[in-house]
Parts: C-alpha cells; structure tokens; sequence
C-alpha cells in the first residue's frame, strides 16, 4: 500500500540521515546546513525577483494597451459626433430642398 511505501521511505531517509550525521563532525553538518539554507534563501529570493520583473513587465503592457484602447475610444466617440452632426446637416438641407420644392410646385 501506499502508506507502507511511505513509511518505509521516511525510515530510509531516516536512516540515510544517521549514517551521513555519524560520519559528519556536527560544526560540519551545522555548516552544511547554513550554507544550503543559504543557497535555498538565494535561489527562492531569485525565482520571487525573476516572477515579480514579469508580472510587472504584464503590468505595464496592461497599462499601454489601456492608454491604446482610452485612444481609441476618444476617436471613435468623435467619429460618432461628427456623424450626427453630418446626420442633422443632411436633414436640415433635405428639408430645406423639400420646402424650396413644394414652393415651385405651388407656383
């Protein structure tokens, strides 16, 4: 099962442990220790630096394509505007030539 295998590793590991500590001064395996600590604490500190310059580097794509989108929006609303008001020019004049066309017809 499962658990068995589980425990007979952490018993092999266990053992592994004593033989390497018996065979180790312990000043040795306390500098052993710190150093791979260390080592751990300088390769975490890196990977979390390397993940935080990329999320960042996200961060700012984010913001341009923001500022893109801001832009586009703001011509795309003038657009529109002008769009209505080329609309109210179009049937200000068409009502105009209606008038001026009834006019002839009356005459």
């Amino acid at each position: 099962s499962l658990r068995g295998e589980g425990e007979r590793a952490a018993a092999e590991a266990a053992r592994l442990r004593g033989a390497i500590e018996s065979m180790v001064p312990a000043a040795d395996m306390q500098k052993l220790r710190e150093q791979l600590q260390g080592s751990v604490r300088e390769e975490v500190k890196a990977a979390v630096r390397d993940s935080v310059k990329g999320l960042l580097a996200r961060v700012d794509g984010v913001e341009g394509l923001a500022t893109t989108l801001k832009a586009e929006v703001a011509q795309l609303e003038r657009a529109r505007r002008e769009a209505q008001d080329d609309a109210q020019t179009f049937r200000a004049r068409s009502a105009s030539l209606e008038r001026d066309a009834s006019a002839a017809n009356r005459r």
